[in-house]
């Protein structure tokens, strides 16, 4: 949030002292998803006891989003031409993912004797916040009381992504062994995003040097995790997150590993990168006033 506080300010300063006609935007709306990623939920579960020992694991592919959601922002501009202007903005988007579940029934012969009916069931969810800047420029017509425009523009991204996981096995025996419950936060550390942005919308004039408008904008950006660690870990009711070694808690991302390099309990372990996708089309609202700095003339 500080890097998108200097960079305005910054760009309110330059555009103060070179220009004499500046405006300043600020709008919000709501964005659907397009163009989601694949996200990966492996289901894996383990018990023993004195008779056996047990490992069920899955997976199952979720395509998803994180571009749905709230959006708010606030843009300065300076006119260059009657139809050009260049912009700066910054904007605060919030999504969050549809819940992804998978439940997955097992039949387990228990001592040679009889079957037991195992129920696994996981669900994970994911919210994300991104702080953008948004250098564009925008073309506009020149009519008189409505003026549609088209803006361009690229993308800096600081995004921020949770992971709430709850799981739960249990068998068709009431109270009987197995039966175990996990709940786990997990935060994902990522780096700067890149991507680019197009807009088309209109400005109604309803004063001098105000205007409300409303616009369509298409955003794409990819936010990559590069490190990532649980925060919250309940183990049958149990908070053991204290317990966990540093394999166990604090993880890397990576292009490629060996399970290997994973069996050190002072060092974080590794997982192959995964991409979350921000894209999003977004219809927008908002206001804009245009101020004018009149120079003291020399006489």
């Amino acid at each position: 949030m500080k890097k998108i506080i200097i960079a305005l300010s910054i760009c309110l300063f330059s555009i103060y002292c070179f220009s004499q006609h500046v405006y300043i935007k600020a709008y919000g709306g709501y964005g659907i998803k397009v163009q989601g990623l694949n996200y990966t939920l492996r289901t894996e579960n383990y018990y023993e006891n004195d008779d056996s020992a047990n490992l069920w694991d899955g997976y199952q592919a979720f395509k998803i989003s994180m571009g749905k959601g709230f959006k708010y922002g606030i843009t300065l501009g300076k006119g260059i031409t009657k139809n050009i202007a260049l912009e700066l903005g910054a904007e605060y988007n919030h999504g969050k993912s549809p819940d992804m579940e998978v439940i997955n029934n097992y039949i387990y012969d228990y001592d040679y004797t009889y079957q037991m009916f195992v129920k696994i069931v996981d669900n994970i969810k994911l919210e994300a916040k991104m702080y953008q800047i948004t250098p564009q420029i925008m073309l506009k017509s020149s009519s008189e009381s409505i003026i549609p425009y088209i803006t361009l523009g690229g993308i800096i991204g600081f995004s921020s992504i949770k992971e709430f996981y709850n799981g739960q096995l249990s068998c068709n025996i009431p109270g009987y062994y197995p039966f175990e419950s996990m709940k786990t936060d997990f935060k994902y550390k990522t780096n700067t995003s890149l991507g680019f942005l197009a807009a088309m919308g209109a400005e109604f004039i309803i004063g001098d040097n105000f205007f409300v408008f409303t616009e369509l904008k298409y955003e794409n950006i990819i936010s990559t995790p590069k490190q990532g660690e649980y925060t919250r870990y309940i183990y049958d009711g149990e908070d053991i997150l204290k317990t966990l070694s540093k394999n166990e808690k604090y993880f890397e991302f990576v292009d490629q590993y060996c399970e290997s390099e994973n069996n050190n309990p002072n060092a974080p372990s590794k997982k192959l990168k995964n991409q979350f996708s921000f894209n999003n089309f977004c219809l927008l609202a908002g206001i804009k006033s245009s101020f004018a700095f009149n120079k003291k003339s020399n006489k």
